[in-house]
Order: C-alpha cells, then structure tokens, then sequence
C-alpha cells in the first residue's frame, strides 16, 4: 500500500473577513513551490530575453485543462537599468533592510 500523507486543513480570514480554507498534504506543497518557480523563471526569461516562447489561453474554466500552447510570444528584452527598478527597487520598497548584505 501507498504512504498517506498528514492532511492539514486551515481556516484563512483576511482582514475583511472573507475566509478561506486550504488543504494542503507535503506533495501538494511541493507541487505548489514547484510551479511557484516554474512561473518565475518563465516571467524572468520573458523580461529579460528576447527569446520565444509557447503561449496559450492560461485560464482554467470548470476543472478543463489548459490548451496546448497555439502560438508563440517575444521576450522584451528589457534593459537592465529597468529590471533593477522592476525587481530590485521594488523589493527594497516592499522588504525595508532587505539590501543592507549588498
């Protein structure tokens, strides 16, 4: 038989009192980081490179998988001076101390 995981269930309540429960076992998490980078690194690729990429609909509507990709889309190519404003300036903003190791 297969390992069961500890299901962990939370009750989440935001300032405004909407609320919201997660239930999260170790492989849900995991997946979940994963795809956190995966989505990183395919953000910073598209800033930073002019390279192409596969894109489609992203949406999910109804538990339907998302489309194969139909068509590309071009990186910007941003410059660098924009992506330290982008990236670096903004989390000085949001992380106050966070640039005192550099």
């Amino acid at each position: 038989m297969g390992r069961t995981s500890k299901i962990e269930i939370k009750k989440i309540t935001s300032e405004r009192g909407n609320s919201i429960y997660m239930m999260n076992t170790e492989e849900q998490i995991n997946n979940m980081k994963q795809s956190y980078l995966r989505r990183h690194d395919f953000f910073m690729r598209y800033y930073a490179t002019d390279e192409e990429f596969p894109w489609a609909n992203s949406i999910r509507s109804g538990g339907r998988p998302v489309p194969e990709a139909s068509y590309t889309i071009q990186g910007l190519a941003l410059p660098r001076e924009v992506l330290e404003k982008f990236y670096y300036s903004n989390a000085i903003k949001w992380f106050p101390g966070i640039d005192l190791g550099y």
